[in-house]
Parts: structure tokens; C-alpha cells; sequence
């Protein structure tokens, strides 16, 4: 159970396995929108400057019900993905606090640089209309 009055709707992107097409490992994605908390991590890291000048945050974190998934090397599986504030910000840690009445999952999500690797479909503003993804 998780105190839902701070949560808000954001999309996140969740990658399918990953196959091969014409000699190359693809994996597609579906867009959700997901209700949980989150907000900038403090520290030394706080914030960066994105193309345009603007203030962008380098790490967030959060919690929720909903569990976010983390990269899987081993099976080529991508992090899940969420999209805040005009940037997408891949999950780094997702850990299920269950030692209290008030279950839920905690998160930290690191900022996607906009030259990340990867295909640049991957980093698309999300697709949710009749959730819809590729």
C-alpha cells in the first residue's frame, strides 16, 4: 500500500525480449501510463543543461505500486523508461520495501543523454494513444 496523494501519471516505456531481424537484435516497446511519485534526487547532481540551456535533472527518484523494470543483461533486456518533463530517464534501481504496512516499491531513474546509444526510435516521445507503442 503506498500513499498515493503525491502520485501523478507518466508514461513509461517497458521493451519487449529482444529478436533478430535481418541479422540485427531488435526489441519493440509498449507505452503505459503509470500512477507513482517522483522527483528530482538531491545532491551533487541535481541538475543539467539540455540543448536548449534549460535546467534538466540527472537523476530522480520515487515510489509506487507498480513495479519498473531494471536492464537484464543477461537476457538483452532494456530498462524500463519514464518520461518526465520532456526527457526520458532510464529505471537504474527498483527495490520492494516490504517491512513496513505501507508496501511499495522505491526507484532511481537516471537522465538518457540525448546522444545515447541505441535506436533513435527508442527515444521518441512516448505513443499512448489507444496505448499504443512499436
Amino acid at each position: 500500500m503506498n500513499i498515493r496523494l503525491f502520485n501523478r501519471k507518466y508514461p513509461l516505456r517497458r521493451f519487449k525480449e529482444p529478436h533478430e531481424v535481418r541479422g540485427y537484435m531488435v526489441s519493440g516497446y509498449d507505452d503505459t501510463m503509470v500512477s507513482i511519485h517522483v522527483h528530482p534526487s538531491g545532491g551533487d547532481q541535481v541538475s543539467d543543461r539540455d540543448g536548449a540551456g534549460e535546467s534538466v535533472a540527472r537523476r530522480l527518484e520515487g515510489h509506487g505500486e507498480v513495479e519498473i523494470r531494471i536492464s537484464d543483461r543477461d537476457a538483452g533486456t532494456k530498462a524500463d523508461m519514464l518520461y518526465f518533463n520532456g526527457h526520458w530517464y532510464e529505471c537504474v534501481s527498483c527495490e520492494l520495501w516490504f517491512h513496513t504496512i505501507l508496501t511499495h516499491y522505491n526507484y532511481r531513474f537516471a537522465l538518457v543523454p540525448d546522444n545515447a546509444e541505441g535506436s533513435k526510435i527508442d527515444f521518441d516521445p512516448p505513443h499512448l494513444e489507444e496505448g499504443g507503442g512499436s
